[in-house]
């Protein structure tokens, strides 16, 4: 059975309000690599990265931008800049789930100035 004890965790002893969720697990600052999920992070064509797929649910994505020879993003799912926002709690492919990730977001130099 999984049901929850008299000290709050699960029979397997994860705190059942936390559970074992990559956001639980990024905001609790463990080593997080194991886990599948993740985000995904494309090249503006005037430079400058975006979100192409959102984060999971509580946590952000941090594009990471790779200049000469690469020109390229590469992703990161990373905790949230301001945890009780809706950007956090459910991530998409704005400009305020990009800065929610704390990386690099010039891609939406046509929404907010990020320089």
């Amino acid at each position: 059975s999984s049901g929850i004890n008299a000290e709050g965790t699960g029979s397997s002893g994860i705190n059942a309000e936390y559970g074992t969720s990559i956001g639980s697990c990024i905001q609790g600052g463990g080593a997080c690599g194991a886990y599948s999920e993740t985000c995904k992070c494309g090249v503006h064509k005037n430079g400058g990265c975006l979100i192409n797929a959102a984060a999971p649910a509580n946590t952000a994505c941090k594009c990471l931008y790779h200049g000469f020879p690469y020109y390229d993003c590469s992703p990161e799912v990373t905790s949230c800049g301001v945890y009780f926002t809706e950007t956090c709690h459910n991530p998409d492919t704005t400009v305020d789930s990009c800065l929610q990730g704390g990386g690099n977001c010039a891609g939406y130099k046509e929404h907010v100035d990020v320089y």
